[in-house]
């Protein structure tokens, strides 16, 4: 039976009491107490299923029934005894505290032993027993090699605090370190306190005051050969990235090569960026040269020497592209007096769509128009207001606002698109802006159409009211829509109402009242039907949208436009005035 002790070894066993233990099986990552041996002793330790109950002791596993005796109970949590298991316990090979062995116990004389003779006496924490004459656990002169002092075979010991061989030193032999064995590569050491370190390859003791080993004061270096690298003599520098102001002399062809170590006609693979020198106007160079350049803080700005004089680079902000939408509000029918004939429907605010270039930092300017009030008198009703989209270095963008419709007895009024003229006497309608509507409709008793951005109003045709002009399509959020439709013409008597034309165009009133143009469509306002006396309606408000790249969208707005995203394109919508700094 022999003493055997594991690393790794832990199992379960579902034993309760006080008596042997049934091994149930190796927990994960873990050995089973099978590597122990059939027979042996090892040192185990019990946690009991309990989950508070412990017991360290020295058992014997038998490999038939796979079971650990409790042979020796050495601490445990119930003073001593065996516990009383309960539950699952965990069972593991450990190395207890009472029975271990280390430097602070060995002390400082430990000597190689026989094997049959050795003891280790408590009391005086050492070995005691017959040394050993030789064999592979005697330290001797082979063993110590030639990196430490060599001793007497007879008297050597190993000093565990110091970290020291101690004895008797020899006299001579192969592996005593004599000052031909130190040369001339390290410093010379007082013979009496030198020691070799293995973990640093280094000697350390007191330095010797003098001697031919001992470097004193400044010294000077002979090299020979060519120090360009070509011949036997090599010469590596390190200089610190902050330093500055080095002075190099008496070294042939050195200077000449740094000089020529210059910045420029050399490629670069760096993502990062060269720092130019950057001072005040009166620390510009002395006897400045034709390219120099530099930044000036004085100025807040980079500048050249261009032969005669500093002149400044000029620089701008990054600039990038933007799609835009502007489209104004809708404009309104007019108030209809009864007995008369039916009213026109509302001009659509004007459409203007393109792509303008910002400049980062810059600020620019949002204002969505109002739709146009529906008429409260015989007239036409009111035009939508113009929307805007302005800034610095940008030309800025109007879209008018529609034409209001023409009421009891008037024309259509002009506008982004013209409002469609009165049916009473057959009047005109107004007409649109050049690149951004078209004209209303002519009234026929019935009222004519509001103009479109796409289409002119239609007329209408005796009792009824003539159709809005659709307005265009654009995929600008990234699906198709249609903004700016006129209103529908208000119907006559027995007659029916033209329909508001694509792009929130109100329809015209058979009889009753038009329908109000969509609100951020620009569409204009449904025509009053031959009736009782009615207000008109108004036209749908604006609307201003812009498209970038996401990855030049700032994120700095006013005015809560909606921000959506299409693909790798931002859109913002705006619904009311507001800005947008790029």
């Amino acid at each position: 039976m022999t003493l055997v002790v594991k690393d790794r070894v832990k199992e379960t066993t579902a034993t309760t009491g006080t008596g042997t233990l049934t091994l149930a099986g190796a927990v994960t990552k873990f050995q089973s107490f099978s590597v122990v041996g059939d027979g042996n002793t090892t040192y185990y330790a019990i946690e009991s299923g309990n989950g508070s109950d412990w017991e360290v002791g020295i058992g014997t596993y038998t490999a038939s029934g796979t079971t650990l005796s409790r042979d020796t109970i050495l601490e445990s949590s119930n003073a001593g005894s065996a516990i009383n298991l309960s539950g699952t316990s965990t069972v593991f090979c450990t190395y207890p505290a009472e029975r271990s062995v280390n430097t602070a116990d060995i002390g400082s004389t430990i000597q190689a032993y026989d094997a049959d003779t050795a003891k280790y006496d408590d009391t005086t924490a050492n070995f005691t027993g017959t040394l050993q004459n030789g064999g592979s656990n005697v330290v001797v002169d082979t063993d110590i090699g030639s990196t430490v002092q060599g001793y007497d075979a007879d008297t050597a010991k190993y000093d565990d605090a110091t970290a020291n061989f101690t004895g008797t030193l020899q006299n001579g032999g192969s592996n005593v370190i004599v000052d031909t064995d130190i040369g001339s590569t390290v410093q010379g050491y007082d013979a009496d306190t030198a020691k070799y370190d293995d973990v640093t390859a280094n000697f350390t003791g007191n330095l010797q005051k003098s001697g031919a080993n001992v470097l004193t004061g400044n010294q000077t270096i002979t090299l020979s050969g060519d120090v360009s690298g070509s011949g036997t003599t090599a010469i590596t520098v390190t200089v610190a990235d902050d330093s500055h102001n080095h002075i190099i002399s008496n070294v042939d062809g050195l200077q000449t090569a740094l000089d020529a170590k210059a910045a420029y006609d050399t490629a670069t693979s760096s993502t990062g960026y060269f720092d130019l020198p950057a001072g005040t106007t009166a620390q510009r160079p002395g006897s400045p040269a034709t390219g120099m350049v530099r930044y000036n803080t004085d100025e807040s700005s980079y500048e050249a020497y261009d032969g005669s004089n500093w002149v400044q680079v000029s620089t701008q902000n990054y600039t990038y592209d933007v799609e835009y939408l502007v489209v104004a509000g809708g404009g309104g029918s007019a108030y209809q007096i009864g007995g008369y004939a039916g009213g026109g429907g509302g001009g659509a605010g004007g459409y203007l769509t393109s792509t303008v270039s910002v400049e980062t930092t810059n600020t620019y300017t949002v204002t969505v128009g109002g739709g146009g009030a529906g008429g409260t008198s015989a007239g036409a009703g009111g035009n939508g207001t113009n929307s805007v989209l302005s800034g610095t270095g940008i030309s800025t963008v109007t879209s008018i606002g529609g034409g209001g419709g023409g009421g009891s007895t008037g024309t259509g009024n002009s506008g982004g698109s013209g409002g469609g003229g009165s049916g009473e006497g057959s009047k005109t309608g107004g007409s649109g802006t050049t690149g951004q509507g078209t004209a209303g409709g002519n009234g026929v008793n019935a009222g004519g159409g509001g103009g479109g951005a796409n289409n002119t109003g239609a007329n209408a045709v005796t009792t009824t009211g003539g159709n809005g002009g659709n307005g265009k399509a654009s995929s600008i959020t990234g699906s198709s829509t249609y903004y700016a439709g006129g209103g529908g013409g208000g119907a006559y008597s027995g007659g029916s109402g033209g329909t508001g034309g694509l792009g929130g165009g109100g329809n015209g009133g058979t009889s009753s009242a038009g329908t109000a143009g969509t609100v951020n469509t620009g569409g204009g306002g449904g025509g009053i039907p031959y009736m009782g006396t009615t207000n008109g309606v108004a036209g749908g408000s604006g609307v201003v949208i812009l498209r970038m790249l996401t990855s030049k969208y700032s994120g700095t707005t006013t005015g809560s436009p909606t921000v959506t995203t299409d693909g790798s394109y931002t859109v913002l919508k705006y619904t009311s005035s507001g800005s947008y700094t790029a």
